[in-house]
């Protein structure tokens, strides 16, 4: 019995050291395999995560669009103890129709080192592959306490 009690307590503390270190803005960028010819072309998007009071997160993006910053709303599910899945659900900025916009779908891996926590993975539109996928990759760099 106090096996399994100590078991859930390193676990429940494991994941929620794991989850505050996904707290605030991550920048990184995306490619888009789609056309050969832009393959090798990086465009930066951020991720911002706010912290709810249940424990749970908000989670937006920002990238760029054509001519205007492009904001969403993501739903996430952590999957295993280095992964995270993030799907764009809903186009929150600009409030006018945005041409040419694909709602992604992240498989993330998390990764830490001394400087900064990385996330990287593959990414695809949610409509599917043939509207675009590619690599994608976050760093948050870490706060130096002193």
């Amino acid at each position: 019995m106090k096996f399994i009690l100590l078991t859930l307590l390193c676990t429940s503390l494991f994941f929620a050291g794991f989850c505050q270190t996904f707290l605030g803005e991550w920048s990184g960028s995306f490619t888009d395999n789609l056309n050969d010819n832009y393959s090798y072309k990086e465009y930066p998007i951020k991720l911002y995560f706010v912290l709810n009071k249940d424990s749970s997160y908000k989670v937006y993006s920002y990238s760029k669009g054509f001519d205007t910053i492009v904001v969403c709303n993501l739903s996430y599910v952590l999957s295993g103890k280095d992964s995270i899945y993030l799907e764009e659900t809903k186009i929150v900025q600009p409030n006018t129709a945005v041409s040419n916009v694909c709602l992604q779908k992240m498989s993330l891996r998390f990764s830490k080192n001394k400087q900064s926590f990385a996330l990287n993975g593959f990414w695809e539109c949610s409509s599917g592959k043939e509207y675009g996928y590619g690599n994608i990759n976050f760093i948050k760099k870490q706060k130096v306490v002193k």
